[in-house]
C-alpha cells in the first residue's frame, strides 16, 4: 500500500502545484523575492517569539533581574534556537531533497537564521541602558515584552500587506500577532507567579 501512495504522492503534488501556478500571476523572480522575505519573517517571528519566552523567565522572579545576567540569558538563548533552528532546518533540506545537501544548498537554506539573533537585540539594549542606570531592570523587562509584542504586531501587518488581505483580513493577522505575543506573557507570568 505504501508504494501506491508513493506513486501517488508525485502526481498529488504536481497537480496541487498546477492549482497554485494557475492562480499565480507573479513571476518567478517575485516568487523568489517573496520566498525571501517570508522565510525572513518566519525567522524574525520565531526570534521574537524566543525573546518573550526568555523575558519572561528574565522578569518572572520575584528579585529584580541584574541586567548583564539578562543580556547573557537573552544571548544565549537566541544563540541555541538558532543553532536548533539550522540543524532543523539543515536535516528537513535533506528530507526534502532526498540526497546529501550542497554546501552552497545549506548555505541558502541557513541565510536567515540570523534573524533569530536580531530578535533579541531591542531587549539587550534595554538591558544596557538599565546597566548603565537611566532605567530600572523591571522598566528594561517590561519596555522589552512591550517591543516583542509591538514587532509581532508588525510582522503580522507586513503579513496582511503581503498577502493582500481585506481591511478586516489586516486587523485579524495584527489582531493573532498581538494575541499570540500576549498569550506568551501571560503564561510565563502564571508559570512564574502563579
Amino acid at each position: 500500500m505504501s508504494e501506491f501512495n508513493e506513486a501517488k504522492e508525485p502526481a498529488v503534488q504536481q497537480t496541487l502545484a498546477a492549482q497554485i501556478l494557475d492562480e499565480d500571476d507573479r513571476s518567478p523572480a517575485q516568487r523568489e523575492e517573496d520566498e525571501v522575505l517570508a522565510a525572513e519573517m518566519q525567522e524574525f517571528v520565531y526570534g521574537t517569539i524566543t525573546v518573550l519566552v526568555a523575558l519572561g523567565a528574565i522578569g518572572g522572579s520575584r528579585i529584580e533581574p541584574v541586567p548583564t545576567q539578562a543580556i547573557a540569558v537573552l544571548i544565549g538563548v537566541s544563540f541555541a534556537t538558532l543553532l536548533a533552528h539550522s540543524f532543523s532546518a539543515v536535516m528537513a533540506l535533506h528530507v526534502r531533497l532526498r540526497r546529501p545537501a550542497h554546501l552552497g544548498e545549506i548555505r541558502k537554506e541557513l541565510s536567515h537564521s540570523w534573524r533569530i539573533v536580531l530578535a533579541a537585540i531591542p531587549a539587550m539594549a534595554m538591558f544596557v541602558v538599565s546597566a548603565a542606570g537611566l532605567i530600572s531592570p523591571t522598566a528594561a523587562t517590561r519596555i522589552s515584552v512591550g517591543l516583542a509584542v509591538l514587532a509581532l504586531m508588525w510582522m503580522g501587518l507586513i503579513a496582511a500587506k503581503r498577502s493582500q488581505s481585506t481591511f478586516l483580513g489586516g486587523v485579524m493577522f495584527v489582531g493573532a500577532a498581538t494575541l499570540i505575543g500576549l498569550c506568551i506573557v501571560a503564561i510565563e507570568i502564571y508559570v512564574h507567579h502563579g
